[in-house]
């Protein structure tokens, strides 16, 4: 069972280091289709969507890939709004014993205008390997939100926009991340993105959220090259206090479900449950 979940942990890297060790997991039930969102979690996804968050907040999470025990990441997380923007902070941790990989992060947006919101990210990742010893870079990224119209938005985020190297001829590789998101209705959001890896093929994300009582969201998402299919929910349960729920189906690995669990201070009751 070791070499198998290593081979899965070697090839997951080389596909998708350049990403979070976390996950979004409002977008993670939406597809992972979570550029343009906004809200407390978009600390996980684009940070550029914090600049309008009310609250502070701390969210701690833990996902499970492939539902393999080796395979676990946890991280916490925290949000504090500031003049016109908002602070994040992210611990983040996955791997098992023989390998681990850590990684610390700070992100700052600010709103520039009405409608228009940007967030700069940096952090610090390393890798653990037994008998091996320790590595570790410092990377950033930069996120960008628009709302062309009152209920839709554009997203753009752009993730190792310099060149990271891990080892000799071991790059981070760069990311882009591209979307938007539809408020269609006052209980249905529509969201789509565009993803590409340097070197790796274009990615397409789509999902929906709707939201059939105030204090509950049910979604739904897919994402192609490979394909996976995509579910969650989010519920508040109980004052200032909401718990989301997301799992990822790939059609050869099977099942990757996660969990958060987050506290908004001062959040009134069936007030932001719905962002």
């Amino acid at each position: 069972m070791r070499f198998v979940c290593l081979f899965l942990l070697l090839n997951f890297i080389a596909v998708a280091r350049a990403q979070q060790l976390s996950r979004d997991l409002r977008s993670m039930g939406m597809g992972d289709a979570g550029v343009a969102l906004t809200g407390s979690t978009a600390l996980f996804a684009n940070p550029a969507g914090l600049a309008s968050v009310p609250n502070t907040s701390f969210l701690s999470g833990a996902s499970s890939r492939f539902g393999l025990v080796e395979l676990t990441s946890v991280w916490l997380g925290a949000v504090m709004p500031v003049n016109r923007g908002a602070l994040g902070f992210r611990l983040e941790a996955f791997g098992f014993d023989t390998w681990k990989q850590q990684r610390a992060a700070v992100s700052y947006s600010r709103s520039l205008h009405d409608r228009l919101r940007l967030a700069a990210s940096f952090s610090w990742l390393q890798n653990s390997i037994s008998g091996y010893g320790r590595q570790g870079v410092l990377s950033g990224g930069v996120g960008l939100q628009a709302e062309l119209k009152r209920n839709l938005t554009l997203g753009v985020q752009v993730e190792n926009p310099f060149p990271v190297r891990f080892a000799e001829g071991d790059y981070l590789p760069v990311t882009f991340n591209a979307g938007m998101a539809w408020r269609a209705s006052p209980r249905l959001l529509m969201a789509l993105q565009l993803d590409k890896t340097l070197d790796y093929e274009l990615r397409f994300r789509s999902g929906f959220e709707y939201a059939p009582m105030d204090k509950l969201q049910v979604r739904f998402g897919f994402a192609s090259s490979p394909s996976e299919y995509n579910g969650g929910i989010g519920l508040e349960i109980a004052k200032g206090i909401f718990l989301q729920m997301a799992a990822t189906y790939h059609q050869v690995l099977g099942f990757s479900p996660a969990i958060l669990v987050e506290y908004r201070v001062g959040s009134r009751v069936g007030v932001g449950s719905r962002e």
